[in-house]
């Protein structure tokens, strides 16, 4: 999506020799929880010419799917509307026209917007489906630098549990744990410079320091590097299991 919103800025500002920004803000992806949140999600996205004012009723709005979905213009083979219509019976004409009536009846109502229970996590679905989604985000090898949100879900529970991984990992406490908890924290975590210097009881460039330098470590010492891997994910698990037992509104 990054390579796509690049490209196309590009495309049209070269074309149209203008500067600057194409479209607003960054590509950003919520998880949903289909069975619960299908429908209402199709709704409100098919409203939303009509919420901005550019027309009175969706079905006006050239640039949208709606005409599709209630039967009004034929779909194009990338369009699939089969999963909402199917909340609305399997009789194709019937789920069309109940739908055309569960969009109308939404208009002008300010307090039907799914995504008002999106939390910070940006996973929309019951409780249950959030935590096995934390968890699976949690423990599988995912790139937080890929997908911001998993920054908040891999947030690890504090600094001295992360430094305790890291002890029994390594099964010593030395400086050199000192330095890979540092580490650990400065690459996953939101702890700051002030709380790893109180913590450890060193000057905040001291930190900066260790952290830079074991960064260049670890790409030369590929059984540190294991065990820095095996010390995050330890603490990462601690992680999971205290999002489990904390209660999780939606």
């Amino acid at each position: 999506m990054h390579f796509i919103n690049a490209s196309y800025t590009i495309f049209i500002n070269t074309k149209y020799s203008r500067t600057g920004h194409l479209l607003q803000g960054r590509f950003k992806a919520i998880l949903i929880q289909a069975d619960s949140y299908a429908r209402e999600l199709s709704r409100y996205i098919h409203l939303n010419p009509v919420r901005a004012a550019i027309v009175r009723d969706p079905m006006d709005y050239r640039w949208s799917s709606y005409r599709e979905f209630i039967g009004r213009r034929a779909s194009p083979p990338w369009l699939s509307t089969v999963l909402v219509l199917s909340f609305f019976g399997n009789e194709q004409g019937k789920a069309q026209s109940r739908y055309a009536a569960y969009v109308a009846e939404a208009i002008g109502r300010a307090d039907l917007n799914p995504m008002s229970k999106v939390g910070a996590c940006s996973i929309l679905g019951s409780e249950e489906f959030i935590k096995v989604a934390k968890n699976m985000i949690c423990i599988n090898n995912v790139d937080k630098r890929e997908v911001p949100a998993i920054r908040g879900l891999k947030e690890m529970a504090d600094l001295a549990a992360i430094q305790e991984a890291v002890e029994q990992v390594m099964k010593t406490k030395n400086k050199l744990t000192r330095n890979m908890t540092i580490l650990i924290c400065r690459k996953n975590t939101q702890i700051t410079l002030g709380e790893l210097s109180a913590h450890f009881r060193i000057s905040k460039s001291a930190v900066s320091k260790i952290s830079g330098q074991m960064g260049l470590l670890l790409e030369a010492d590929d059984v540190l590097k294991k065990a820095m891997s095996d010390a995050s994910d330890r603490a990462i698990k601690r992680k999971v299991e205290s999002v489990d037992a904390t209660p999780i509104r939606s």
